[in-house]
Order: structure tokens, then sequence, then C-alpha cells
């Protein structure tokens, strides 16, 4: 893609060149010891690389929306990488903490596509460690999964197990619209977020748009660690537990830690949004893209 977009802009006269803003948001480099000799890390280097020969007419910017994808990128080309705010704003009148009874039923929410990637496989066993280990809180799991296309043998297997789960663990199997979406999020005491960091699937670079959101909601997370999302929660001193990538009794453990100490991690998640959308706003992003074009002027 990124060649042929090179090619693309190639076929302008030089005095007519429209202007780009590339967008990146996707791992394309397997962080290993010899990654420089990877397939795809050459192809994109290479790709990148034919950017840098341009006569300096050009009017691109590349940009992303993590700082982990600008450094992953900034090793192939010579290109300045512009770190966009991730404009996901809903609004929601943010709960009062404070002064809530503790053995209120907790609810943990996982939302979207069925995907390996997005670590589905991993809430069966999850699930079934904290029920085992719980003996003080009323716990409901929320699972809303669709699946648009077969994702394996693996995920198939995982939505057969919830759907078998018992009544404290609600499946609801479609898309969602939009405020169907928001109204789901706001019933979660937690998000539930399992992404794989692993170097295959990209999350520890990648950002994700559940986890914006739920930020912009004030809602406390379980991510995994050595992730983009982990980094993000620091920054922002946002609520939640990180665990162990792709291990299911880690995943149980952090929902469990985050039961024993949970309007400590939500009061820091309603804290946490205030600086969120401070920054990753629409407003920010329009903002940076109105720069851009007046540097062409």
């Amino acid at each position: 893609m990124i060649l042929a977009i090179y090619l693309w802009y190639q076929s302008f006269h030089k005095d007519n060149l429209p202007r780009l803003v590339l967008l990146f948001r996707y791992s394309n480099i397997t962080y290993r010891p010899k990654k420089h000799y990877l397939p795809t890390y050459i192809i994109y280097k290479l790709a990148l690389k034919m950017f840098d020969r341009l006569s300096g007419r050009e009017q691109i910017e590349f940009t992303t929306d993590s700082e982990d994808l600008a450094k992953e990128y900034g090793e192939m080309t010579k290109k300045t990488f512009t770190i966009l705010p991730i404009p996901h704003i809903p609004t929601f009148q943010h709960e009062d903490v404070t002064h809530q009874n503790s053995k209120q039923e907790t609810t943990f929410v996982y939302m979207g596509e069925i995907r390996e990637d997005k670590g589905y496989y991993l809430l069966p066993e999850a699930i079934r460690f904290v029920f085992s280990k719980n003996k003080m809180s009323k716990i409901r799991f929320i699972i809303q999964s669709n699946l648009r296309t077969y994702r394996g043998k693996q995920v198939i297997q995982a939505k057969k197990e919830l759907l078998t789960s018992g009544k404290d663990v609600v499946m609801i199997d479609r898309i969602l619209g939009i405020n169907e979406y928001y109204d789901l999020m706001s019933q979660a005491d937690a998000v539930l977020i399992p992404y794989r960091a692993g170097e295959y699937y990209g999350y520890y670079a990648r950002t994700s748009g559940i986890f914006a959101e739920a930020l912009a909601l004030g809602k406390a997370v379980i991510i995994p660690r050595d992730t983009w999302m982990e980094r993000q929660l620091s920054k922002y001193g946002g609520g939640g537990v990180t665990f162990e990538d792709n291990d299911p009794v880690s995943l149980g453990q952090a929902m469990l830690s985050f039961l024993e100490k949970k309007y400590d991690h939500k009061k820091r998640a309603v804290e946490c949004a205030k600086k969120w959308v401070g920054y990753h706003n629409a407003r920010s992003y329009v903002d940076i893209l109105m720069d851009f074009a007046r540097r062409c002027e």
C-alpha cells in the first residue's frame, strides 16, 4: 500500500502535488533480535525510503496515534511522524463513586468483535477462575461479541463455553448501535480489554478505540502488560489492573485485584477522564490537521 501511494504521488507534476496526510495505525514490524531480516520490516523500510527520495517539494505529513508506532516507523525513514490525539469523545455523565456501597454488584464488560488478537478465547477460563476464587462479591459479566467472519477454532470454542457459563454471564451476540454501545459501557465497573500484546498481534504498540473510549468515559480497565494501553494508563493515572499477556489465570487474578480496591480504581478512572479528554478530543485533532494545511500555504 505504501509503495502504491508513492507511485501514485510520483504521477503528479512537481508543481501540482496534492496534500496528503498518511495515518499509520498498525504495527508491521515483529520485534525480535533479528527483526531487520524479516520480510515485513524489509518491505516497509524500502517503501518508506522511496519517500525519502522525493524532491523536497512534496506536501506529505506522516502521522500515527501511538508514540510506540512513531518510534517503530521512525527507524525506517528520515520522515518525522506526528502523533495525533485520538478523537473519541463520547459524552456521558461520570458516576459519583464516593459514597457507593462496596457490596454492590460488580459488572465486568467485554465489547467488540470475536477475534484471536483481542484475546476473546481467554475469557472462559478467566471467568471460571474468578467464580472459583471469589466468595464475597456479587459479580456479573456482560460479553458483547459479534462474529463477522470465521476466526478459528479457539474463539469459536470460547464462545460455546461462554454461552453455557450460567446466569451471571450475559451474552450479547450482535453488533450494537452507537447508543446501545455507550449504554453498555456505562454499565461497566471495569472494561475487559485482554488484547494480545505479543509481537505477532501488535498491541504492544497499537492503540485501542475501546480503551480510548473507556478512559474518556471514566471507566476502569483490565489490560495486558507491556502494551500501549498500559503506558497510557500509567501516563494519565487511570484506574485499572494489568495482567500477563495470553494468561487467563493472570487475567482472572487481575479482576480479583480490581475487586479488592474497586472504588479506588473507579475514583482514579473518573479523575483520569478529565485529563484524557483534555488532549484526546476532536478539537485537538482538527487543530493539528489545520496546522498541516497552514504549512502548505
